[in-house]
């Protein structure tokens, strides 16, 4: 999964870790100690949401629809 920071974006990828602190590839977001914090803002880790990729693929696919139809 992923979880997107939402003071400045980072997005956190449990297969890719995080090399800034040095966790591991794999390392589910729940499972990162309580004092992480996002590499490239230092918010908290309760200041990360899930990232529902189907629905942002979807957002994708209906936006490049309304496009070619002249509907944006």
């Amino acid at each position: 999964m992923k979880y997107k920071c939402n003071i400045c974006g980072y997005v956190y990828d449990e297969k890719e870790g995080d090399a800034f602190h040095k966790i591991k590839e794999g390392t589910l977001f729940s499972s990162l100690p309580d004092s992480w914090s996002c590499p490239v803002c230092d918010a908290e880790k309760s200041s990360f949401a899930v990232i529902d990729e189907k629905k942002d693929q979807n957002e994708t696919i209906k936006k490049e629809v309304n496009k070619t139809f002249g509907q944006d």
